[in-house]
């Protein structure tokens, strides 16, 4: 059986910056309203693996504070439909 935790909020747009053309972002500072915690960084350098570092995490229940950053989280940042990053594989 497969367990999915699913956490979402709404914020106003004060809550993301975003840096780059449209449809090519190249980096991202989000500081989300609660269950969220902290802030992520997120950066995709050109030629270089994406990364989101930071204190981002969310509390989930029955797993309590997840980290939503560093190497166990897959960097990629989405626009619509346009990401960059590496895609969960």
């Amino acid at each position: 059986m497969v367990s999915l935790k699913v956490a979402s909020a709404k914020g106003d747009s004060s809550a993301f910056e975003i840096t780059g053309s449209p449809g090519q972002p190249t980096s991202a500072v989000v500081t989300p309203p609660a269950p969220f915690s902290g802030t992520g960084s997120f950066e995709a350098a050109p030629g270089e693996l994406a990364e989101w570092a930071g204190s981002l995490a969310v509390d989930l229940p029955g797993l309590g504070t997840v980290q939503l950053t560093g190497p166990r989280f897959t960097p990629e940042l989405c626009l619509g439909k346009k990401c960059v990053g590496r895609p969960a594989q």
